[in-house]
């Protein structure tokens, strides 16, 4: 019997026509025609078709039971569902290939051989080019609308305020939330840190801007860096970009998501009413930067003494992160590791674990000494991790250079192609898939160059 994982991607909550159930349906009947088993439908919402493949779990998920040869087949409804790059697209269905499972479209049946992959490529071009106009297309109307003095768009207003009216023109306060906003600007500015802010507000059970019965310190600093509050909205006043960080074990390059504050576009006045003057905004900004830069004796004043900060250290109720609390006021108090998990956030599941940060760190670090002073333990342990990483290698530079010779050999397919027509509309059409042939075989080469530069291969 051949087995089967339906694999689904939706990037847009209201694309009815791409809809899980949608996609859901026609795999299922699919596999029900070819008569495959499905072993398991995967399905991921809000993820783009362009991020990065390492920061897309659930396409690692099915990659790994390829890879395991847990399936023999992926089932997608449309190849853009795997990826809207070319790129990206051939690597997951030529990796696919190595490990004898196939990638299948529903909707989009390929037949085998040479003019298959001319056919391949043609779908990956034009998922690719279809992403790029409709990014495009966003941006200019967006740009249009902030130009005419209007707005920017969104599916809920800010935190705060209300839409004025249906065309979402501008903003009123909310007679709810904009109290909210305030006291959190008077409180900052009256110097209580965000933590104690972000645990008084959950504490008192007051839904955050995301919906959440609790509030998080990156929710409360995102929200009093929006000029909007103080009277100065303004439009493109953060980017997204791209950077690449190293894991801190294996050393590779992953990619990650980086805001950028930049000027933006200032707002006709009115549009938004301010909500706290900008002294007080002032004065909050003023007091977070200063705590930031000079943390409180007792509280991170001593972070290098702390072993298992930074999410190494999980709490056992409830998954949670453990964090650091400081030893407080009391004479001969010890620093301890207490979950984060806010108060009432799981009222099912009452509880405070905490631990001091010496027995914890204590007893890790003897048990990790016992642990690698074994003989052969260390060298053992690296021995496996530069294997893996070598297979790791070896395998990605073997799919791009398969891509690469698919390539070229498509384009010699379609020269000899273009020796034999006769009609200049399909001339015209051969000539405009080599050209894109051409630069894709450009990017294929910069990529494998770019790889073997991180990965230090001659």
């Amino acid at each position: 019997m051949t087995r089967a994982v339906i694999y689904m991607r939706k990037s847009v909550d209201d694309e009815a026509s791409h809809s899980f159930q949608f996609q859901e349906r026609d795999c299922q009947a699919y596999a029900g025609r070819k008569g495959y088993a499905v072993v398991t439908a995967l399905s991921v919402p809000g993820q783009s078709g362009h991020d990065s493949l390492d920061t897309r779990p659930v396409l690692k998920e099915v990659r790994r039971m390829v890879r395991s040869k847990e399936v023999d087949v992926v089932l997608v409804w449309r190849y853009d569902r795997l990826a809207r790059d070319f790129l990206d697209q051939a690597f997951i269905i030529r990796e696919s290939k190595f490990a004898g499972v196939r990638v299948e479209s529903v909707t989009e049946p390929i037949p085998d051989g040479p003019m298959g992959w001319v056919i391949q490529a043609m779908h990956g071009g034009m998922s690719e080019q279809e992403w790029h106009n409709t990014r495009q297309r966003l941006a200019s109307g967006v740009r249009e609308r902030v130009e005419k003095g209007l707005y920017l768009p969104g599916s809920k207003p800010p935190y705060g305020y209300l839409w004025a009216d249906s065309r979402k023109s501008r903003l009123v306060v909310d007679p709810l939330t904009a109290p909210v906003v305030v006291r959190i600007f008077d409180l900052l500015a009256g110097g209580m840190s965000v933590h104690a802010v972000a645990n008084l507000l959950s504490q008192e059970r007051i839904p955050s801007p995301t919906g959440k019965s609790y509030w998080s310190f990156s929710v409360l600093c995102r929200l009093v860096r929006k000029p909007l509050y103080w009277g100065e909205p303004r439009a493109f006043w953060t980017h997204n970009t791209t950077a690449h960080v190293p894991h801190p074990i294996s050393g590779e390059l992953k990619q990650k998501s980086v805001r950028q504050w930049l000027e933006g576009i200032e707002m006709p006045l009115g549009i938004v009413p301010a909500l706290v003057s900008p002294e007080v905004a002032q004065r909050a900004h003023l007091h977070i930067n200063q705590r930031a830069e000079h943390p409180p004796s007792g509280s991170r004043s001593n972070l290098s003494g702390y072993l298992l900060r930074g999410g190494f250290l999980v709490c056992g109720v409830c998954g949670f992160v453990m964090t650091i609390r400081g030893r407080g006021h009391t004479e001969g108090a010890q620093s301890i590791y207490r979950c984060a998990q806010p108060s009432g956030k799981h009222s099912d599941v009452p509880h405070a674990l905490g631990i001091t940060t010496k027995q914890a760190d204590d007893w890790v670090w003897s048990n990790f000494v016992e642990s690698v002073s074994a003989p052969g333990v260390v060298t053992a342990a690296m021995s496996e991790l530069d294997e893996r990483r070598e297979s790791e290698v070896l395998s990605h530079l073997k799919v791009m250079r398969s891509l690469l010779d698919d390539n070229r050999e498509q384009q010699a397919c379609l020269v000899q192609t273009l020796t034999i027509l006769k009609q200049d509309g399909a001339k015209s059409r051969i000539t405009h898939q080599l050209d894109t042939l051409s630069e894709e075989e450009g990017r294929i080469l910069e990529s494998i160059a770019e790889f073997e530069r991180k990965e230090g291969i001659a």
